[in-house]
């Protein structure tokens, strides 16, 4: 289980850039139990890769899972959704990626 969480968190910070912009200006900041997931790692790649594990572990027939593992592919798959609306210019899709930012977007530890 804890091989699976290592695993999920390596790939996301494999998948880190320097975003030029970004799309939330308030900063996310980390607390005891959790560390931010900055927007810029909410791309394509990681919500393919995210979506790769997922079918693993449907694929796996285990019926015992890492759902901390599994919560973290699914937001990172959700947050991608929600940044390409709001590239994709839809309306109202920004407010609704930088309340998932603030609010949402951690990796529990």
């Amino acid at each position: 289980m804890k091989i699976m969480r290592v695993v999920l968190v390596s790939m996301l910070l494999s998948t880190l850039t320097n975003a030029d912009e970004s799309i939330c200006q308030k900063a996310i900041t980390s607390s005891e139990s959790s560390w931010p997931i900055p927007e810029f790692n909410f791309t394509q790649e990681a919500s393919l890769k995210a979506l790769d594990q997922l079918i693993e572990y449907n694929k796996s027939g285990r019926s015992v899972i890492d759902i901390t593992a599994m919560d973290l592919s699914l937001l990172i798959v959700r947050g991608y959704f929600l940044k390409k609306q709001v590239i994709d210019g839809i309306p109202g899709s920004k407010s609704e990626f930088c309340k998932f930012i603030m609010e949402s977007a951690f990796v529990p530890h």
